[in-house]
């Protein structure tokens, strides 16, 4: 993986840590103290059988300011995105790759485009492999 923000490498190295034989953690194995250095950041989208209707457990207070929307209860087909189709893919891909993903994209923030890094790493429960993603957004430099 290639992660350029510090955060996201140390979000990633957390969630790594609580890999058991193979299998992905659970959203339990994660105290919000021990997250309290990304809060603000972070998002967790509970997986639907059909993802456009997965929603947002939570979505972070700085990413709701930085993205002028909280999407906090909404489900994926109800967000306001200047291009859903490409968050849905990233969460796809999530699911078809099995494992955690980063993508780095760009938004239109107030009146100038803005650049982010998205960290998707996902959760299980007893009943699926992936049952939630646990994910952080941090704003990175555009690229050269």
């Amino acid at each position: 993986m290639d992660i350029q923000h510090p955060k996201l490498f140390a979000l990633y190295a957390h969630w790594k840590s609580r890999v058991r034989d193979g299998l992905f953690p659970s959203r339990k194995d994660f105290s919000p103290f021990d997250l309290k250095p990304f809060l603000g950041h972070l998002l967790i989208l509970e997986l639907a059988d059909e993802l456009k209707a997965s929603h947002y457990r939570l979505f972070g207070s700085k990413l709701a300011e930085y993205f002028d929307a909280d999407l906090t209860g909404l489900c994926l087909r109800e967000i306001p995105a200047d291009e859903p189709d490409k968050i849905l893919s990233e969460y796809r891909n999530l699911l078809l790759a099995n494992a955690p993903l980063i993508a780095c994209n760009q938004a239109l923030v107030g009146s100038s485009v803005s650049y982010y890094e998205k960290l998707m790493l996902p959760l299980s429960s007893d009943e699926k492999p992936i049952a939630m993603v646990l994910a952080a957004i941090y704003p990175v430099a555009a690229p050269a």
